[in-house]
């Protein structure tokens, strides 16, 4: 399921977790071989987060892992940069920077959120994201066809995630 706006989601979760009281755990994304190894919610056919922290309750779960993903003025600034390396026509440019351009809008909104558990060896994952952060992976899945290599990190960023990006 994907969203325009997760702010108000994440004042859900954040009660909710309250509410239960679990024991919460603000820890970074997990990496793309974390998430094919996890059992990953189905966010289509059960949207709710509650539905997931019911299961984690129930299996007597005190922590839950949170992560929420921001989208930062580096995080477009870095694909804006990595259009100058890319072998492209000039209206396939100029058409990519202005997608870029659209989604600068969204720098400081929650663009991912993530909840995960592990219990008996396996680790349990609901992960939900923004609208406009699926376009903005499918843009940077695009430079990877058209130049070399993009990691998607900043010095000072965390990686905006994603099988789009390659660190070679």
């Amino acid at each position: 399921m994907t969203y325009e706006n997760l702010d108000k989601l994440k004042e859900e979760i954040e009660a909710e977790l309250r509410e239960k009281k679990f024991a919460v755990f603000y820890g970074l994304g997990r990496s793309e071989i974390d998430r094919d190894m996890s059992i990953n919610w189905d966010t289509e056919a059960h949207p709710d987060f509650r539905e997931f922290l019911n299961v984690a309750e129930g299996a007597g779960i005190k922590i839950v892992v949170v992560h929420y993903k921001i989208l930062t003025q580096g995080h477009i600034a870095e694909l804006m940069d990595q259009l100058d390396d890319l072998d492209l026509e000039r209206d396939e440019r100029r058409n990519m920077s202005r997608d870029l351009q659209r989604l600068k809008m969204y720098e400081g909104f929650i663009s991912s959120v993530d909840l995960s558990f592990d219990t008996q060896g396996q680790s349990y994952m609901f992960s939900v994201s923004t609208n406009w952060f699926k376009n903005l992976l499918e843009i940077a899945g695009q430079f990877d066809m058209f130049g070399p290599g993009f990691d998607g990190e900043d010095a000072d960023d965390e990686p905006l995630g994603g099988a789009y990006f390659s660190k070679n």
